[in-house]
């Protein structure tokens, strides 16, 4: 089934790079992003412009920057505001506009410029850049990873509302916190995601039994198997901007609470809001259905390897009635498409009620800090253009990429 999605606020999925200001250009108000091996083809080898000179300008300028920080690290008080500004130009300069500048070379320069595509940004790049994930063609995309790892914290969050028993999520405590006093606190960190693994597997996994021992690790048996999520292809034009991202930390002091601006935040490689991605949502309903063919009367598969049995699948009728709302029992080839089309909604249906939950706790957070606020550091009116664009009520959110929020990748809102 197809399904489209437009962004509200712009988009960021990080490919892991950071670029270097050798990696890019900022030229004319446009970003211009160059990859060496194309730098040295189509402007150094065509412009007959020597490699030496290219590393040499790199290695000497480099050196000039490595002295002066090592100077105001050994001397910060007496480095002098001179040899500040000094640093800053270096920095500023060191990129290829300049090489170019330097060997006389910008009007060639300029034409290579002219080939590549460049992204309108009018403002200063403050630190490295983050790149967006592409595919092969150097288009960007958004991996079907992000969009069902945002979907699988929504159905987590509706059966923990909805259908788990404290008991159990107690339990799951209890058990792993007898391990916990006498933890150092790297091992306290492992406790915490082996406490959240082992609630995703009572949610999601359903049991086997190998060897007389009964196990619920297996990926193969995790029922989020029948939920199929394609990429999401980018169909809007011209789609990548820049942003620069203000990361806001909660501070306190004897005047009271503010927020304050964090420094050294990212400038990143976005998706633009307004842009139309197309993505593929299917649910495997004839694999779900060839599994309750062969279940037997106690509700899970018995499957012969070698010359032992192994049961799979077990507890598989509770878990999909829990996430997906469907009645395993009355499964059947001629309401099958109806059933699939009927999982589908409830997912949309739970991935919006999660996404309101996410929307009312930040709308209380701002208020709360907004009410709090004792310093004028804390720009109110730049959030609000944020909430505004995200609380129309008809819509059907999902809230994933960088920003998501501790809220939306984890089941605090449950706890």
């Amino acid at each position: 089934m197809k399904f489209f999605l437009k962004t509200l606020t712009p988009l960021h999925i990080g490919n892991g790079e950071e670029l270097s200001s050798l990696d890019y250009v900022l030229y004319q108000n446009k970003f211009y992003r160059i990859s060496q091996q194309k730098f040295f083809i189509e402007f150094l080898n065509k412009n007959k412009i020597n490699l030496d000179d290219y590393s040499k300008w790199i290695i000497e300028t480099t050196q000039k920057i490595n002295d002066l920080e090592n100077e105001r690290r050994r001397n910060r008080k007496n480095f002098g505001k001179d040899k500040n500004q000094q640093l800053s130009e270096l920095r500023k300069n060191f990129n290829l506009l300049n090489f170019s500048k330097s060997i006389k070379k910008e009007s060639e320069f300029i034409n290579f410029l002219k080939t590549l595509n460049g992204i309108s940004f009018e403002g200063t790049i403050k630190q490295q850049v983050r790149g967006f994930i592409k595919n092969r063609n150097n288009e960007p995309y958004i991996p079907g990873t992000s969009i069902k790892g945002s979907i699988r914290t929504a159905l987590l969050y509706d059966y923990l509302s909805k259908n788990a028993k404290e008991n159990v999520i107690k339990n799951i405590l209890e058990k792993s916190l007898e391990s916990i006093r006498n933890l150092r606190q790297n091992d306290i960190e492992k406790f915490k995601k082996d406490f959240a693994y082992k609630i995703e597997l009572e949610t999601f996994y359903c049991k086997y039994q190998k060897d007389k021992e009964e196990k619920d690790n297996d990926e193969k048996f995790d029922i989020l198997k029948f939920l199929i999520v394609s990429d999401g292809k980018v169909i809007s034009d011209n789609p990548l901007t820049l942003e620069n991202i203000d990361l806001y930390l909660v501070k306190n002091d004897k005047n009271g609470s503010f927020a304050d601006v964090q420094k050294q935040t990212p400038t990143v490689e976005a998706i633009k809001e307004n842009t139309i991605i197309e993505f593929e949502l299917d649910f495997n309903i004839d694999y779900l259905l060839s599994i309750k063919k062969n279940l037997n009367d106690k509700g899970y598969l018995e499957v012969k390897i070698g010359q032992n049995f192994e049961k799979q699948w077990i507890g598989i009728k509770e878990k999909v009635k829990n996430i997906f709302d469907l009645d395993i029992e009355k499964l059947n080839e001629n309401n099958k498409e109806e059933y699939k089309k009927n999982a589908i909604e409830s997912i949309i249906k739970k991935i919006n009620n999660f996404s309101k939950k996410q929307i009312e706790w930040d709308q209380k957070w701002f208020n709360d800090i907004t009410q709090k606020n004792s310093k004028s550091k804390f720009n109110n009116s730049h959030i609000e253009q944020g909430f505004n664009k995200v609380k129309v009520k008809e819509n059907h959110l999902i809230h994933f990429g960088f920003g998501t929020g501790f809220t939306g990748i984890t089941e605090f809102l449950y706890f």
